[in-house]
């Protein structure tokens, strides 16, 4: 979730002529719906913490790659995309192809190894899987002197963060031009299988021919991936922080009350879990009883919604619980999702679809704005 949406925490006091009289009886949304910052009347402190839409676009884990962005294409379809420039290299002096034919030599390209950086690759936390319908690999050649050079890709090579391979695909038939695409067409549908095993990061392998290269000529290699969110998902998470500054506000409180509503249009099962931090250390969970679990919306064959699912949660932390969160100088919140889809067929993620999330606070303290 971007930061952006999260509602700024103030462990001040604003002063207003409603009084609060009981977090549990009295609390409710509508009072914060349209604030930003918190209140405290008559011994109550209400805190916004988030009141937003979130489309899946949205969502971007901490650990991806900068150079991933989402788009949307002309139908609606969110599209993830990881557009990847290698370095600057040099080629090779190569002879002509007058000069090779006089010395009876058929000319050969070279071949050259791309190799990412570790988590270039969209993935998941929890070991997961997120199986994209129609990905693709396009490699194109950037020349600094405007020499035609044509690429190949040889083959992708899949692996885990601790360097095991997971998985080669290779192109059939693969072919030489300016700007090369590998796909499930071009690879008998390994590309969405390797996918499917939630690779960390990949090693490419390319060959490249020119017939003539003009002098100290130099070569950059783009590689853009492309996700459209056509997906199945199976414990799919994914994860973000929400910076807290909430001791202030929970000195002297003997009770908090968490609200927590949600609508989906997203047609994804959520699993929704939320753990307060101390210095990246777990202190608490937010929902101690179980994980929020939120039904997937009903959407056509398109994307487009028939049917939002509404759902709450409210959660009571008592005093110790409370303690232990002062005591321990909470200062972050960690969300983590979970995505399910039904096994049996695709699902679409459009830019129409999101999570309407509200959730707020309520915490009754030992003072009073009389006092």
């Amino acid at each position: 979730m971007k930061k952006d949406y999260l509602i700024k925490l103030i462990a001040g006091a604003l002063l207003i002529t409603t009084a609060l009289n009981s977090c549990r009886d009295d609390f409710d949304f509508e009072e914060f719906d349209n604030s930003d910052d918190s209140i405290a009347i008559n011994g109550k402190v209400a805190t916004p913490l988030i009141n937003s839409k979130i489309k899946f676009s949205d969502f971007k884990p901490e650990t991806i790659n900068k150079r991933l962005h989402f788009s949307t294409d002309n139908t609606g379809l969110i599209h993830m995309i990881i557009d990847q420039d290698d370095k600057v290299q040099d080629l090779p002096n190569m002879l002509s192809p007058e000069e090779m034919a006089a010395l009876g030599l058929v000319p050969q390209p070279w071949k050259n190894v791309y190799e990412t950086e570790k988590q270039d690759v969209y993935r998941d936390n929890e070991k997961g899987t997120l199986m994209i319908k129609e990905p693709s690999f396009t490699l194109k050649s950037k020349t600094m002197n405007g020499s035609k050079i044509d690429l190949q890709i040889d083959k992708i090579d899949f692996y885990k963060e601790d360097g095991t391979l997971l998985k080669t695909v290779t192109p059939v038939n693969p072919e030489y031009a300016e700007e090369v695409t590998v796909d499930n067409n071009t690879t008998n549908g390994d590309l969405s299988k390797a996918l499917d095993m939630m690779p960390d990061y990949y090693i490419m392998t390319y060959s490249a021919k020119a017939d003539e290269l003009k002098n100290n000529e130099k070569m950059r290699v783009n590689i853009v991936i492309d996700m459209p969110l056509e997906i199945k998902a199976k414990g799919f998470s994914i994860s973000d922080t929400m910076e807290l500054n909430i001791n202030d506000i929970l000195e002297n409180v003997d009770e908090l009350i968490v609200k927590s509503k949600a609508e989906n249009s997203l047609p994804i099962d959520i699993n929704f879990k939320a753990y307060f931090l101390a210095k990246e250390i777990k202190i608490d969970s937010l929902y101690a009883e179980g994980p929020w679990e939120i039904g997937a919306a009903t959407v056509d064959d398109n994307g487009k919604v028939q049917n939002t699912i509404a759902a709450s949660r409210e959660t009571t932390f008592e005093k110790d619980r409370i303690s232990a969160l002062v005591n321990r100088k909470c200062d972050k919140l960690v969300y983590d999702i979970k995505l399910e889809t039904t096994q049996d067929k695709y699902v679409k993620i459009t830019d129409l679809q999101s999570i309407y999330m509200r959730m707020s606070m309520c915490a009754e303290a030992g003072y009073s704005t009389e006092d």
